[in-house]
């Protein structure tokens, strides 16, 4: 029994002390880590078979997404609303993720022998039907892939939610960490160890990592463990058994106030929308390998970029979750998120067209691509971190489960249609480049400029919304089911922004864009010295600069008089964006900047040119983005920033 001096860390009926939470922390970093391989593995080598069986790109995307997409739209809506009328004395998400398991491993067994498989089943068939083993191979690939995206979009749909159920809400950045750590070191120890071989070993790396899946999940549901939930009003989904007739009318009855809670108002509409579009920017990731390859990499080297990165990201996470309780409290996840996305998509469109119009040696490109991790990880750690907390402030907790499933549906049916879209586009550019069909994988990036755009548009609406419904210090849920049309949630605690944290952040812009102008005018002399060439100007770039520095002289004159107002109690403090989180950003994005003018000293003339460029333009979002943030700041309630 715990003293009187041990604190009690308290998620409604489940009580922890502090060791009692590590423990449930390390079953689920394990437990991430399991998942992550279990659902990254067969995206990572079936491209390699797939290319090897000559397989057009159309088909991969049917076979890699389009199947999974569909499930998206059917499994997770249902699984996620009868995870939450479920009640057992397992919980109501452990017995769908346990459940989940069997299939999973019997498919990663399938997918290690799809090819004995396929050569057998040709040749049983062919007094009947003449069909080439790698036909009769991709077509086991594909029955095998209906099982194994059936089953993971069912534990996909409940494994992010028990976070909800099980922590406690001062504790969701720290144990959402410890997850993504696991998911993340799995990812590294894969691509940097693992990769290189798939193509000779993969039937081993399946098994592998198909017995490492069924007992650390089978673990984790034992030892992870959930409290007890209300009653329903109705009786539970695993209670009893109802005619048919019943059974019916209960799940349409279910469906229809599915579907009404689910869009009762336009904060939650907005949301989806841009959840939407934030998966559509990933929707040609398919293709990565590919993109890779054509920008000059072998499967050693994509391995090892994979793994560092990836171990670089992890080194991140545990960086980042060491401060995570302490920033994501601070900070607020709704704000780290939304500022970082966008600010994030203000700075990376312009980068999106980049290796359109040249390469860099491919050594220089995987540094470069690592010291863009290595400068990014801090930002991608914190927002990792807060994004599912984000979620949890943003919607219902009675309903979660439901509304992140409508959601999931949603995304699944965008993302589905798109990728079919997406694949005849990559099979059509590789009829225009007819003398190199393999540059149409150059695209891969580029396909997310138009979502970038959406994107940025709805995450200006959603979090203004937000603001609006009580943001940092009052929000609660708009809840048609509630007498008052509320649902409260347990609030972090909430500091404003004060005016003398906002002029520290006004000189370092003001000495920030100062010295970028500054680097732009000079960079011409470096590299014409590393070239050993003419020195030249570029005036293109050094106009969007000075572009760049009258929007902030504009913005700051603003801001400034915002804080004058306020430091004389003449005006509210709305209006004014939080410091430490803008400058984390800019710092994280010059960074990137340093890193690419540097790869840039060993690019061709016109490639240097043209990222230099793009670089500038990369400075100027950044500028409107902090205009876009000030001005949404002004949408928060008097008093509540």
């Amino acid at each position: 029994m715990a003293s009187s001096s041990t604190k009690i860390y308290r998620c409604g009926t489940l009580t922890y002390t502090l060791p009692q939470l590590v423990m449930t922390g390390l079953w689920l970093l394990l437990g991430g880590f399991a998942y992550a391989l279990a659902t990254s593995v067969p995206g990572a080598i079936l491209p390699l078979k797939l290319q090897e069986l000559g397989v057009s790109d159309q088909t991969k995307m049917i076979l890699l997404s389009t199947i999974g997409g569909v499930f998206n739209m059917t499994v997770c809506p249902y699984i996620g609303v009868a995870s939450d009328r479920c009640r057992s004395r397992w919980g109501r998400r452990i017995p769908y993720i346990f459940k989940s398991m069997p299939p999973i491993v019997l498919a990663l067994v399938l997918f290690a022998f799809s090819g004995r498989f396929g050569a057998a089943l040709a040749a049983w068939a062919a007094p009947w039907w003449a069909v080439a083993p790698a036909t009769m191979t991709v077509l086991v690939i594909g029955m095998v892939m209906v099982l194994y995206q059936f089953f993971v979009m069912w534990v996909g749909s409940v494994i992010w939610y028990i976070f909800n159920d099980i922590i406690p809400p001062e504790m969701h950045g720290r144990i959402m960490a410890v997850f993504n750590i696991g998911m993340s070191a799995s990812s590294a120890l894969f691509h940097y160890f693992v990769f290189p071989h798939a193509r000779r070993h993969s039937a081993a790396i399946f098994l592998g990592v198909a017995l490492l899946y069924a007992v650390v999940i089978s673990l984790m549901c034992l030892f992870v463990r959930e409290g007890t939930y209300p009653p329903l009003e109705e009786p539970a989904l695993t209670a009893g058994k109802p005619s048919a007739r019943r059974r019916l009318a209960s799940a349409w009855r279910h469906f229809q106030e599915f579907l009404r809670d689910s869009f009762c108002h336009r904060l939650y509409v907005m949301k989806y929308l841009l959840t939407i579009c934030t998966a559509m920017c990933g929707c040609a990731g398919i293709y990565f390998f590919f993109y890779y390859c054509e920008l000059g990499l072998d499967d050693r080297l994509i391995g090892r970029l994979n793994g560092i990165n990836s171990l670089v990201a992890t080194i991140g996470l545990m960086v980042t979750s060491l401060l995570a309780s302490r920033l994501v409290n601070r900070w607020h996840p709704v704000r780290i998120y939304f500022y970082n996305l966008i600010l994030g998509s203000l700075a990376s469109m312009p980068m999106v067209f980049q290796f359109l119009f040249g390469t860099l040696p491919p050594g220089v490109f995987v540094v470069m691509v690592v010291c863009m991790t290595g400068c990014s990880l801090f930002i991608n750690g914190l927002n990792s971190i807060c994004f599912l907390p984000m979620e949890m402030m943003i919607f219902p907790k009675s309903r979660f489960g439901s509304f992140c499933s409508i959601q999931a549906l949603l995304r699944s049916t965008a993302t589905t249609m798109a990728g079919v879209g997406v694949g005849a586009f990559f099979d059509f550019l590789g009829r225009c480049f007819p003398a190199h069909p393999e540059f149409r994988y150059r695209f891969v990036e580029a396909v997310s400029f138009p979502f970038s755009i959406l994107v940025i548009l709805l995450a200006y609406l959603v979090f203004r919304e937000w603001l609006r419904q009580g943001g940092y210090a009052a929000y609660a849920c708009p809840a048609p089911w509630e007498k008052d049309g509320r649902e409260r949630l347990e609030l972090l605690p909430f500091r404003p922004v004060s005016p003398q944290e906002l002029r520290r952040s006004l000189r370092f812009f003001d000495i920030a864009l100062a010295a970028s102008t500054a680097l732009f005018l000079l960079y011409p002399m470096v590299l014409g010295k590393v070239r050993d060439g003419a020195v030249r100007l570029e005036l293109c770039p050094v106009a969007i600069l000075l572009l760049a520095d009258v929007l902030w002289a504009l913005l700051r004159r603003r801001l400034s008089r915002k804080m004058a107002l306020a430091e004389e109690g003449r005006g509210a403090v709305p209006g004014l964006p939080h410091p430490g989180m803008i400058i984390t950003v800019w710092l994280t994005q010059l960074c990137v900047l340093f890193v690419l003018l540097g790869s840039n000293c060993f690019a061709d003339g016109g490639f240097a040119r043209v990222t230099l460029i793009l670089c500038a333009l990369k400075l100027l979002g950044l500028t409107i983005g902090v205009g876009v943030i000030s001005r949404l700041e002004s949408a928060a309630p008097q008093g509540s920033f």
